[in-house]
């Protein structure tokens, strides 16, 4: 489990970095996270991938403008899978 959030993390701060650089997002990091994700593979892991790159998807015209964010969403929400979603949720629905 360290060794998937030390690569998650090693990840995001190589596509922050990258994205300083180039305003792009490289297909490259976008894989590495998702690989981070094979750790441990279930059924919330798809639908957490799924939450997180539907928005990017809508605001993106559907696939027609750039989808660089789109990918590094979707990457990014394979490993976390939808439990952090849900307990984000229950959460927020407490501060209200």
């Amino acid at each position: 489990m360290k060794l998937q959030a030390l690569v998650f993390c090693a990840g995001l701060v190589w596509a922050a970095a990258y994205d300083i650089k180039t305003r792009l997002v490289d297909d490259r990091v976008c894989i590495l996270i998702a690989l981070a994700g094979l750790v441990t593979v279930s059924p919330a892991s798809f639908l957490g991938a799924l939450t997180a790159a539907l928005p990017f998807f809508i605001g993106s015209g559907f696939g027609e403008n750039g989808a660089g964010d789109l990918y590094l969403s979707a990457a990014a929400g394979f490993p976390i899978g939808s439990r952090a979603r849900q307990h984000f949720v229950e959460r927020s629905a407490n501060v209200v």
